[in-house]
């Protein structure tokens, strides 16, 4: 089955931008504009030893193929085979520095969350402390749950995404993630998600299901896995972890963009690091692959997009789907 033809309404060349009948918390707006952002962004990564490798992350309008934020090369343009992201390893949010959170670690623990669950009570407490958190000029660029309303199918009502996705087997497994968040969400809760902070110091539940959502929204979207081995000494850890790399969850994916422009992680110099799989001109936009076997139906679902250039129509069905024939 051609995946293509299963999406129904959703042109392939653009990101989904579905805004009619959407209802959903809206975060706090932003009082610092996204350029601002971006900046402090930039000097809190380089105070951590980063090096943007002649990149400059900008903001794409909502009419461009790739709106949000997305990098493009300065000057001299870059080279086939350069390295274009080089991320140090202690700007990473992963399950490590979960438990490594005063706030976070003892309810992993008492609870044995797993790492998702894990990793999405961390990003839910980090956005929680502002200000406070380490990550703070990084997690003021994530969108908020309205923008993630438009931009990714898991922030979709189930209601519209049984609509937009009837007869398409994707709908199976959507529904799926819906369960597995509502899943979640009841663990964050019984864990005591809701109560990281005094009263006075969090007005708003911190765990609620669309939180909960949006937190799964933004792994599935921006997280990678990582085999970061050499940096864990506990045996628990699995080897390949699931990890949020600032910056380099700023670049936009390309199906023709090859094995080498998949991010990994170099122990030797505590680096993630990617590169450029052809050459680019200055000013142009410089992508990255999030898997070079990725299919349409793949990209939709974890990243809410589908780009026109895909053509590893796959489609993997549940036995159940087979059943119902």
């Amino acid at each position: 089955m051609d995946a293509t033809s299963i999406i129904h309404a959703c042109p392939s060349s653009v990101y989904l931008v579905r805004t009619a009948a959407i209802r959903c918390t809206v975060s706090a707006p932003q009082q610092k504009s996204k350029e601002t952002r971006l900046e402090e962004f930039g000097t809190w990564l380089k105070g951590m030893g980063h090096e943007p490798c002649n990149l400059r992350l900008r903001s794409f309008p909502s009419e461009s193929e790739t709106p949000g934020t997305g990098a493009i090369a300065k000057t001299g343009g870059i080279r086939k085979g350069q390295i274009i992201v080089q991320v140090p390893f202690q700007a990473f949010m992963s399950e490590q520095t979960a438990r490594a959170c005063p706030h976070v670690g003892p309810l992993i623990e008492k609870a044995r969350l797993t790492e998702w669950q894990s990793l999405c009570l961390h990003l839910l407490c980090e956005r929680a402390k502002g200000v406070r958190s380490m990550w703070y000029p990084y997690l003021a660029l994530l969108p908020t749950e309205s923008e993630m309303a438009e931009l990714h199918p898991l922030m979709w009502p189930q209601g519209l995404s049984e609509e937009w996705l009837s007869g398409s087997p994707m709908l199976l497994k959507l529904q799926q993630r819906f369960l597995n968040c509502r899943e979640d969400y009841e663990a964050l809760v019984a864990a005591g998600g809701n109560f990281l902070f005094p009263p006075e110091k969090s007005i708003d539940a911190i765990v609620t299901e669309i939180s909960t959502r949006w937190a799964a929204s933004i792994l599935l979207s921006r997280a990678f896995s990582l085999d970061l081995t050499n940096e864990l000494d506990d045996d628990e850890f699995s080897e390949h972890s699931t990890v949020l790399v600032p910056w380099a969850d700023m670049l936009n994916h390309s199906s023709l963009c090859g094995k080498e422009s998949c991010l990994v992680y170099d122990s030797i110099k505590k680096l993630a690091c990617l590169h450029a799989s052809k050459d680019y001109l200055e000013g142009e936009q410089v992508f990255d692959s999030y898997g070079p076997n990725l299919s349409p139906s793949d990209l939709l679902l974890d990243y809410g997009f589908v780009d026109q250039e895909n053509n590893n129509h796959r489609v993997d069905l549940p036995g159940s789907f087979f059943l119902r024939l």
